[in-house]
């Protein structure tokens, strides 16, 4: 009697224990598949950042755009990972619908494959990935170890150039096929018409200005997280030898930004201490020409200029002249064309390119997806507001700041999810009054794959 109690004891003990490491182990899988699909998109814009699928290697869309589907997919086959924000998605609809009905005032103008690239970029917006806190810190480790790699990658392209030509500096510009490369992007630049000494991209990066911008996010995040002062300044180094002023504005809004609202007044003194020991270093690192790169606002022939002034020429040139197509715009994919006939210089920038297709209607309807779906992420406030001047920096049918924004924020936190990025002494506290639920807000219904 008593021996079959104790065998009957045991058998309980066992298929508990294996009923426990069972859930265990689904539990890592969930977590490993949930941080795999999480950092997805920084792989696609960052080491794969220049390949393409051959037959595909147009219009400067590599295989950041197609990875971000594949998570998807990957997840959605899963099952329990993916969830849709339903506020995300009837705000998404929204907006497809303003954009669809621009469209259809100027069919004949309108290229169906640019409206469906704009949709398709943008409908992950409205999905969640299920994960827990240790997978957020996870994919936060990861993404601040490929920003050192791709910055010390950056630094060393920037001295091998004393001793190495510069195919072997650039190689995959200068080996790779052009059927495995992306095109549209300016890969390997001089420091000034002229100069045998080219920008750092980091290897990886399409071209200087993601590598500076990426890199300048990872510093932020990194005085937010960890705050390895090392890392910081290691990318701080990178940054300036990619000659780029995309990732300076990115700092240069973002630091005191932090400085505020964390009352990181050590940062200050820090900055000062990093600018006099790059004043004695500016000769090696040819900061002159980067301080010279000011004055190109002025000049019609620059990058500068066709970057952020050319396109309000164009404004006015356009829109200032018919009151339809500045509501309703020229029609999706119309934006070269309209450059091309008014004949000045200017690049597809996310907000040129949006006005001047759908008009102001559209424009408003567009930008307040995006912005609702980054701004209302439950982040640090320093990272919404970079992530949302780095699309202004960027095309609008660009991945690299979509990427960045679906993984460090919109996929891997909910509106009812705390994220990881708060330091370490500012613990989430328990939510035990209302005051505290106020300020995470509840969560929303959500429907699973």
């Amino acid at each position: 009697m008593e021996s079959t109690v104790h065998l009957k004891t045991s058998s309980e003990g066992y298929i508990e224990a294996h009923l426990q490491g069972a859930k265990r182990s689904a539990a890592s899988r969930h977590a490993a598949a949930a941080f795999l699909i999480l950092a997805t998109p920084l792989v696609g814009i960052s080491f794969a950042s220049k390949f393409a699928i051959p037959g595909f290697n147009i219009a400067g869309v590599g295989l950041g755009f197609p990875l971000i589907y594949l998570a998807l997919a990957w997840g959605a086959y899963l099952g329990d990972l993916i969830v849709i924000e339903w506020s995300r998605l009837m705000s998404f609809c929204l907006m497809a619908g303003v954009l669809g009905t621009a469209s259809a005032l100027n069919a004949e103008k309108v290229s169906v494959p640019s409206i469906m690239l704009l949709i398709m970029l943008h409908l992950p917006y409205v999905f969640h990935i299920q994960g827990s806190e240790r997978v957020r810190e996870t994919l936060l480790k990861f993404f601040l170890g490929s920003a050192l790699i791709i910055a010390l990658c950056g630094i060393g392209q920037f001295i091998a150039q004393m001793f190495l030509p510069a195919s072997y500096v650039f190689p995959i510009e200068n080996f790779l096929p052009d059927a495995l490369r992306v095109t549209g992007f300016n890969m390997q630049i001089p420091l000034s018409y002229g100069s045998t000494v080219y920008r750092a991209n980091g290897i990886f990066m399409q071209e200087p200005s993601f590598f500076s911008q990426f890199l300048a996010i990872a510093i932020l995040v990194e005085l937010m997280t960890f705050n390895r002062l090392w890392l910081a300044v290691t990318c701080a180094i990178a940054v300036l030898v990619s000659q780029s002023g995309t990732g300076l504005v990115l700092l240069g809004f973002g630091l005191p930004l932090l400085m505020v609202v964390r009352r990181r007044w050590d940062l200050l003194a820090g900055c000062l201490v990093l600018l006099l020991l790059l004043m004695l270093a500016s000769p090696f690192l040819h900061l002159d020409h980067l301080i010279d790169r000011v004055g190109e606002f002025g000049s019609t022939k620059s990058s500068a200029y066709e970057r952020f002034l050319g396109g309000f020429y164009v404004f006015r040139d356009t829109l200032g002249t018919d009151p339809l197509k500045m509501l309703f715009g020229y029609g999706a994919g119309s934006y070269r064309e309209v450059v091309y006939n008014v004949g000045g210089p200017a690049a597809e920038m996310a907000l040129f390119k949006i006005v001047i297709e759908f008009g102001v209607i559209g424009a408003i309807a567009y930008f307040g997806f995006v912005f609702f779906c980054i701004l209302s992420a439950r982040g640090p406030l320093v990272l919404r507001v970079v992530l949302v001047l780095s699309l202004f920096l960027n095309g609008a049918y660009n991945t690299f700041a979509h990427s960045l924004a679906l993984s460090l924020l919109v996929w891997s936190t909910s509106f009812g999810v705390r994220s990881v990025l708060p330091d370490a002494a500012e613990r989430p506290r328990p939510r035990t009054t209302p005051d505290d639920d106020a300020e995470f807000g509840p969560p929303l219904p959500a429907t699973r794959f």
